[in-house]
């Protein structure tokens, strides 16, 4: 193979510099220089270390198996992907997982996620939030109300615009009113999408007659 004729070709470069080296120092006494002993005795130390090289093992593809227990790899009965000596010398001797196999398949719960699936799943929710955020922060829902009469706008009222004008569903106990919009012009309403990801939405209300009367109450 390419790498046994690799080490042969190294071996031999290193015993001919070994013969080199003891001879040149054989003969330092009738007119070698120092500078030229050294330059070999490089040359020797050189393919010597080459030919000691060790290339790292390669690694094996990791290998799936089924968690037996929640851990930090995911909930009990999930399928997890690990590396194979991580699996053999620490998961299955601590009876933390088993190796997949087709024997034990009914371990396997359809329902349990995984450490990597929550990953992904929370990267998916965060993009979704950047997406509707910024949507958000784009535009405004736009109610109509008529003007000569009283009216009270809610979070049901203004679920029901941002379904049908953003595409955007929001439950109304997700939408904080402080006080009832009663009056036209721009408000700001906050949108909770969870206790820490909170963002202001504007409801702009007009009265009907700015549309010529073709709009009708949202």
């Amino acid at each position: 193979s390419v790498e046994r004729r690799r080490r042969s070709f190294i071996e031999v470069m290193t015993a001919l510099c070994r013969v080199l080296r003891s001879s040149l120092f054989t003969r330092t006494s009738i007119g070698v220089s120092f500078s030229e002993v050294s330059a070999f005795q490089g040359v020797f130390n050189g393919f010597r270390a080459m030919a000691t090289l060790r290339r790292k093992p390669k690694r094996g593809p990791p290998v799936k198996v089924v968690l037996l227990q929640d851990c930090n790899l995911g909930e009990k009965g999930a399928v997890a992907e690990v590396k194979r000596g991580y699996a053999r010398n620490f998961l299955v001797p601590s009876k933390v997982a088993e190796f997949l196999t087709p024997t034990n398949k009914h371990l396997i719960d359809t329902n349990a996620k995984s450490a990597a699936d929550n990953r992904s799943l929370y990267a998916n929710e965060e993009t979704q939030f950047i997406r509707v955020a910024n949507k958000m922060a784009r535009h405004s829902v736009e109610l109509y109300r008529q003007e000569h009469k009283q009216f009270s706008i809610g979070p049901e009222d203004i679920s029901k615009g941002s379904q049908k004008q953003l595409h955007i569903d929001i439950p109304p106990a997700r939408i904080e009113v402080k006080t009832p919009i009663a009056s036209f012009g721009p408000h700001m309403v906050n949108i909770h999408f969870t206790d820490t990801d909170i963002v202001p939405l504007q409801v702009d209300v007009f009265p009907l007659k700015s549309k010529q009367g073709t709009q009708t109450q949202e």
